[in-house]
């Protein structure tokens, strides 16, 4: 994780008054965090994408996101189909670039399970890309959890979902940015929502 001072720094460098042209290569989708965000900030704006989930967007400055608002979109002057297009556009471009960062492949409580970062903060946005996904993960059925921005794990398709939870949040815990996200059922190239804290509940 980025320290304080390197999130200010980054900042710090932002244009709110850059053109969208200048800044619409970084541009990416981002999942909303499980924690609000700090008092005073204007609230993101967001859609619904497949497979059905809540989705904002962020200015990616490396160590740090600038979360677009509908201020900036103002100022910008584009509309939200259009910050939508660009950011799944950008999505798509960085999980085809020729080289990636390797999966880690690890068995947890006996099931073997990969993982991936991409060190440049979209792992877990994957899930909104069924073609990049693809790519970067393998076709293989698999039960994918992403509890934060730059992390997505990938679990067996019939593992317990009372695991795959308790995976999900001791994952979370370690990061004051967590994500707030149910499980993603992979199979036949579609993936679909599967509910996992939900199932915890009522088990």
């Amino acid at each position: 994780m980025p320290s304080p001072q390197q999130v200010l720094e980054a900042m710090q460098g932002f244009r709110f008054d850059a053109p969208f042209a200048d800044l619409a290569a970084d541009l990416l989708p981002m999942f909303e965090r499980r924690r609000p965000l700090p008092a005073g900030m204007p609230p993101p704006v967001s859609v619904v994408l497949p497979p059905g989930v809540t989705v904002g967007f962020g200015v990616d400055l490396g160590p740090a996101a600038v979360r677009v608002s509908r201020g900036l979109l103002e100022e910008w002057g584009v509309d939200l189909q259009e910050v939508t297009k660009t950011a799944l556009g950008n999505l798509r471009r960085r999980a085809f670039a020729p080289v990636l960062p390797p999966l880690v492949r690890e068995p947890i409580a006996g099931h073997p399970t990969i993982a991936f970062q991409s060190e440049d903060g979209w792992a877990s946005t994957l899930l909104l890309a069924p073609d990049a996904l693809e790519r970067v993960m393998g076709p293989e059925p698999r039960l994918f959890v992403a509890p934060m921005r730059d992390l997505l794990i990938g679990l067996p398709p019939d593992v317990d979902p009372e695991l795959a939870c308790w995976l999900t949040e001791e994952f979370e815990a370690l990061d004051p940015n967590a994500l707030a996200l149910e499980g993603f059922l992979w199979r036949d190239g579609r993936i679909q929502t599967l509910p996992i804290r939900t199932a915890v509940l009522s088990a």
